[in-house]
């Protein structure tokens, strides 16, 4: 029975073929161990495998068991590959075989695999997230850093209490606040944006351009990770809410494509607008004599008594090009949200589209378009 493949799309059914015999192509393999990792959709699998090395013969998903001491098998039907629940040991009838049916729920086992998929994924994502706020760590940004641990908490103990009333309604309330809070903190970021984006192309040195282009940098910074934290907050909420209907789960992609082609443009208009802006300070092209002389000037402070170097450091940074200065705008040109589509993009497929999801005693195969 280990050889048995089993297809999982609206009603689940059992397959009577061998891995040889079912094509596989199209589809890649994910392994069991790996699946029961993520806790939800490993006791979905875990239930299912079992059945598949447990039971000797039988029709739908059932666990078949024999009495104790048993050693004989279920009745064949005569030219036919079925079974029937009477057991026969040494050619005569010897009772009936219990049969338990084997519960699985292929949502569960679709919320579970989008579970690891993003858990995989979030590493990067927090990264880089951090990365940033350790550039410019102040208030809101550690607001946000805050509501991304919250989430990332939540997120860990739904696939132990996805079935808990209480703990569903508390984390709906907690994302319901960070949404509204998001949404708040994203208008701000991009009022203090757009007021530096106004500010006049009168005559003005590379110090000051430099310092107008770490603050906008900040506000950008700040603006990313407030976008990036309603598409984490907008995923879980479909997971607490499981509304999983086609017209929903489409709004919500369409809502998180405007907010991330929204931040795109702004990106877009602040990193032109900051390359013109250094680039017309009065005293760029002496930029690099300047950075010299800066370098050289704090070097000289470190051999004061006092700490006049950290009274009077140099900003050597705000004389660099104007690639410099934009380096760490440039890194978050995207918004981040795009993993966060795909998975609500993977929940639509798995719910709404026709599929096959195959299962045997090793690996669960998965269509490659799902995947990928």
């Amino acid at each position: 029975m280990d050889n048995e493949l089993i297809e999982m799309p609206i009603e689940v059914q059992l397959i009577d073929n061998s891995k040889a015999e079912y094509p596989l192509a199209g589809y890649t393999p994910v392994p069991v161990a790996e699946v029961s990792s993520c806790g939800l959709a490993g006791n979905e699998i875990y239930q299912l495998v079992s059945s598949i090395k447990a039971t000797s013969g039988g029709e739908g998903l059932y666990r078949v068991t024999f009495p104790e001491g048993f050693n004989g098998t279920l009745t064949k039907f005569a030219n036919e590959n079925y079974y029937m629940g009477s057991l026969r040991e040494g050619g005569q009838f010897a009772g009936q075989a219990r049969m338990t049916p084997v519960g699985f729920d292929p949502a569960q086992l679709f919320i579970g695999l989008v579970l690891m998929d993003i858990n995989s994924k979030l590493g990067d994502i927090l990264e880089n997230q951090i990365k940033m706020q350790e550039y410019n760590y102040e208030k809101e940004e550690s607001i946000v850093r805050g509501n991304f641990n919250m989430l990332n908490e939540a997120i860990s103990n739904y696939k132990y209490n996805y079935d808990r009333d209480r703990f569903i309604s508390q984390n709906i309330s907690l994302v319901s606040n960070i949404k509204a809070d998001t949404y708040k903190s994203m208008d701000l970021s991009k009022r203090q944006i757009n007021n530096i984006l106004a500010t006049p192309n009168n005559p003005h040195m590379l110090r000051t351009a430099g310092k107008t282009i770490k603050e906008l940098t900040r506000f950008v910074g700040q603006y990313h990770d407030e976008v990036m934290l309603l598409s984490y907050s907008s995923f879980f909420e479909v997971l607490l809410h499981k509304n999983f209907s086609k017209d929903n789960l489409e709004n919500i992609s369409s809502t998180l494509n405007t907010q991330a082609n929204e931040y795109s443009f702004l990106h877009q208009q602040c990193y032109e607008w900051g390359r013109s802006y250094i680039e017309s300070s009065v005293n760029y092209k002496a930029g690099p004599l300047l950075s010299l002389a800066d370098k050289a000037w704090e070097t000289g402070l470190k051999k004061v008594p006092y700490d006049f170097d950290k009274k009077y450091a140099a900003d050597s940074e705000l004389y660099q090009s104007s690639s410099q200065q934009l380096e760490h705008m440039n890194a978050i040109s995207e918004s981040g949200t795009a993993v966060y589509i795909s998975e609500i993009k993977r929940l639509n497929s798995f719910h709404n589209d026709r599929l096959s999801v195959i299962v045997d005693s090793d690996s669960v195969y998965l269509p490659d378009e799902i995947v990928k």
